[in-house]
């Protein structure tokens, strides 16, 4: 699991479609679906259900969902920091 595919995560779920997490995100729709197949892999369960309408979270999802927002969040943060704290900043 990486950092990349928890904040893929997290833009397909807000956006609720591979299409547009792909262009908000500007990777290859393919290589978004790549990652998400190797992230539910792991954890070992569909976290998505795909559909012609967009995506919906299953239950493990769900679950997943607050924990990678909140990971995805902390990231961001950090990177801020960085940011304010180089030299000449």
């Amino acid at each position: 699991m990486t950092l990349r595919q928890l904040s893929y995560f997290v833009c397909i779920v807000k956006l609720g479609s591979f299409t547009q997490a792909a262009r908000r995100l500007a990777v290859a729709q393919s290589a978004l679906s790549r990652q998400m197949q190797l992230l539910e892999a792991e954890v070992g369960v569909p976290l998505l259900q795909r559909s012609g309408q967009g995506v919906k979270l299953t239950r493990q999802g769900r679950e997943l969902l607050p924990l990678a927002q909140e990971i995805d969040r902390l990231v961001q943060s950090a990177r801020g920091l960085a940011i304010r704290s180089w030299p000449g900043a």
